[in-house]
């Protein structure tokens, strides 16, 4: 973001799914190429089994600290934004992306070799 602020680096697109809040200016690749997207994500994983109570203590403190207008303030001048997801929502965000990059991979025939 500090290059993007001080002119030094031209944003062609954002990679997400919409034009991000942070650069509203800055149109999403999807709106030239239809249904282009490649977001990062970043999260707090945990064994499977935990207990649902500690799990959503977890994610109460999490959620509450992301929020904090300090934490927010360094996320956006890393040009990061807070979604929010829920535990169930998180884990239909990376079943999705498991979907969306593995059949690229098929398609255009990618192997560890």
């Amino acid at each position: 973001m500090p290059q993007v602020e001080a002119g030094t680096v031209r944003l062609l697109a954002v990679t997400g799914p919409e034009r991000s809040k942070l650069l509203p200016d800055v149109p999403a690749a999807n709106e030239t190429v239809k249904g282009f997207q490649a977001t990062n994500w970043y999260g707090v994983l945990a064994p499977q089994g935990l207990d649902p109570t500690l799990r959503e203590k977890i994610w109460t403190e999490l959620d509450r600290i992301m929020k904090m207008p300090e934490i927010a303030e360094k996320m956006a001048g890393m040009g990061l934004e807070y979604p929010g997801l829920g535990a169930g929502q998180f884990k239909a965000e990376l079943r999705q992306d498991q979907r969306r990059w593995a059949a690229a991979i098929k398609e255009l025939g990618i192997s560890p070799d």
